[in-house]
């Protein structure tokens, strides 16, 4: 199987998810969110990662 599908998928991406979670204090209020970030277009330290997408993800409690 992952002869067939070696050619499809690689390790080496410049797009990742980022699950972020922001809490103000031990029992504060949190925010969840998950970003999509594409770093394709940076080459050097000036250059800047693309944010393609921001979800709000709701409370579990």
């Amino acid at each position: 199987i992952f002869s067939r599908i070696s050619n499809l998928v690689t390790v080496r991406s410049d797009v990742f998810t980022a699950y972020i979670l922001v809490r103000i204090g031990t029992d504060g209020p949190q925010k969840r969110v998950i970003a999509i970030l594409d770093r394709s277009d940076v080459y050097s330290g000036k250059d800047k990662v693309r944010l393609v997408a921001l979800h709000y993800v709701p409370d579990p409690r």
